[in-house]
Parts: C-alpha cells; sequence; structure tokens
C-alpha cells in the first residue's frame, strides 16, 4: 500500500509545485532527486536486510515515510518538497526493495 499513496504523492507534489509557481526545470529537478532515491534505497536495503530482521526494517522504514509527511505541508518550495519526497521514498524504498 505505501508505493501507491507514495506514487500518487508525486502527481500531488508536481500540482502542488506548479501552483506555486515552480517551472519545468524545477519539477525535472524534483523528479531527479526523488529518482535518486530509488538508488540510495537499493543500496541500503541489502544491507539492513542482512543485519536486521526484515520485518522490523519494512515497518521502521514506513513509520519514517509516514512521519516525513507532514514535512510536505511546511514548504512550498519545488527544491524542498523535491528533498522531502526523496527522503520519504528513500526510506520507503529501502523497507520494501
Amino acid at each position: 500500500m505505501s508505493n501507491v499513496v507514495f506514487q500518487a504523492l508525486i502527481l500531488i507534489l508536481v500540482v502542488r509545485a506548479r501552483s506555486h509557481g515552480a517551472t519545468p526545470a524545477d519539477i525535472g529537478l524534483m523528479f531527479g532527486l526523488y529518482s535518486s532515491s530509488g538508488m540510495v534505497g537499493a543500496l541500503i536495503a541489502p544491507r539492513l536486510y542482512r543485519r536486521l530482521n526484515p520485518k522490523a526494517v519494512a515497518i521502521v522504514t514506513t513509520w519514517i515515510g509516514v512521519a516525513l509527511l507532514p514535512l510536505f505541508l511546511l514548504t512550498s518550495n519545488a527544491l524542498e518538497l523535491g528533498a522531502i519526497d526523496t527522503s520519504c521514498s528513500s526510506s520507503d524504498r529501502s523497507g520494501t526493495s
């Protein structure tokens, strides 16, 4: 279910950033940050799973993503939105990879 939430979040972020005046380049940078989180999550996940209980990793990383979601309400800056989304999705991806 968390994958659905974070994928829908991308569309919401684009609409929100655009409504606050983000340029296409800003939105592209947001997507670049988001995409980099996939790499970070993929690199972190194997190490976490070897050292920790996989169920615990999945639960903790999902809750980290959930805890970061309210930060989206505090900014309308495209780069800050991208950074928050990167943190949320990176923690989610490391727990579900």
